[in-house]
């Protein structure tokens, strides 16, 4: 039996099932829209992630003493570095950053910080990371 309170038909529904007009479209189009990457606020730090070019591999070591020389760069983290729920990586939405070996192509091992939005984009190549082979 339908509770009153609750609506029973698709009519009853006031927003579920209806079209809705776009009220941020024509700024969006007209590109007056800001977004989180248009806030800059004082003292904020970028991140760029280091990115893994393996498949499944064995991290051996990650050595950001080249890239943390850049004036620009405040650090470069790792897994080891941030707190963990030491749970098993089981996708991709659920990695972080890696931490003793890589899971996928693409997946983050490092993450640069620094102070100039596009500075850090071109540290990685000096953030040195070691992999070995990992058993299948």
């Amino acid at each position: 039996m339908a509770s009153p309170d609750k609506p029973t038909q698709p009519a009853d529904y006031r927003y579920l099932g209806r079209s809705r007009k776009l009220v941020e479209g024509r700024d969006k189009v007209s590109g007056r829209a800001r977004y989180a990457a248009d806030v800059t606020l004082p003292g904020m730090l970028h991140l760029c992630p280091v990115s893994s070019p393996h498949a499944h591999a064995e991290i051996k070591a990650i050595d950001g003493r080249e890239a943390e020389r850049i004036a620009e760069v405040v650090a470069v983290l790792t897994a080891e570095d941030l707190p963990s729920r030491e749970r098993v990586i089981t996708s991709r939405s659920s990695a972080v950053l890696a931490k003793g070996k890589v899971l996928f192509v693409g997946q983050p091992v490092a993450v640069v910080v620094g102070r100039a939005k596009q500075r850090p984009r071109m540290v990685p190549s000096g953030c040195g990371w070691t992999t070995g082979p990992c058993p299948p």
